[in-house]
């Protein structure tokens, strides 16, 4: 079993924090200031995306080069599908509420 260092479990509980704390604040806004159902889909995104990038703390400390190099792989703390999973419905999620906030 891997030890994870000191500096990248302090990345993931920010992340994590950081992730809560818009969610909820995102939906105090929505059921208290009648925040907007394409905010809080937003907020949800945001949320998704700081999980997803708080399961993959290595990222943070590993340099550009190696990162876009095709013969890297990043380690998460699950499994990295899963990680990956939740990170790329963030960014879809994302990208939807985008497209539909210039639709409207």
């Amino acid at each position: 079993m891997d030890v994870i260092p000191i500096k990248e479990k302090i990345v993931s509980v920010v992340c994590w924090l950081i992730g809560l704390l818009f969610l909820i604040f995102g939906i105090y806004d929505f059921i208290f200031n009648d925040l907007s159902w394409l905010d809080l889909t937003n907020t949800v995104a945001v949320f998704l995306i700081l999980v997803g990038t708080g399961l993959a703390p290595k990222m943070f400390f590993t340099p550009f080069k190696q990162i876009f190099s095709p013969a890297f792989k990043l380690q998460a703390l699950v499994d990295p599908k899963i990680q990956q999973g939740v990170l790329f419905s963030g960014l879809i999620l994302a990208l939807v509420c985008i497209i539909w906030g210039r639709l409207l």
